[in-house]
Order: structure tokens, then C-alpha cells, then sequence
């Protein structure tokens, strides 16, 4: 489930998770996700906008920084080096 723009978000903005204002989950293939480079749902929350970006904006690892510190952020990273 990646991770979609629930409103016009800021450059610079905090993202809340799941539930909040800021975002929603549309369903992507593996295949399409990758290659979109789409930030995972369940990794958004905390994470800073890059840059501006409209309402229904698929965030990306080029427009979206998540929480790094997280414990679900580094789970993440390890299925995807699996995966690799």
C-alpha cells in the first residue's frame, strides 16, 4: 500500500500517519510500486515532505523523507535488501 497526499502538503511539513489528515493508502503492485519509487503506507508517518505537493500526489523517495529511527522503517529496509 503506498503512500498518498490526503492534502496539499508543504515543503518542510511533518507528515502524520495512518488515520490523520495528511495521507491515505492506494494499492500498488510490487512492480509498479518499485519503479515509482512510492513510499509505503506504514512508513510515512513522521516523515518531511521534500517538496510541495498537491492533494491525491503519490509520495516518493524523491519528494518524501520517512522516519528513519523507526523500528518499522528499518524492518522495511531489510525486506527490501532481501528482496534485491
Amino acid at each position: 500500500v503506498c503512500t498518498i497526499a490526503k492534502r496539499n502538503i508543504k515543503a518542510g511539513e511533518k507528515v502524520k500517519g495512518i488515520g490523520s489528515a495528511d495521507i491515505y493508502g492506494r494499492i500498488y503492485t510490487y512492480k509498479e510500486a518499485s519503479q515509482l519509487k512510492a513510499v509505503p503506507l506504514g512508513i510515512a508517518e513522521n516523515g518531511i515532505a521534500l517538496a510541495g505537493m498537491p492533494k491525491g500526489t503519490l509520495i516518493t523517495e524523491g519528494n518524501f523523507k520517512p522516519d528513519s529511527t523507526t523500528f518499522i522503517y528499518k524492518l522495511r529496509k531489510e525486506q527490501d535488501n532481501l528482496l534485491k
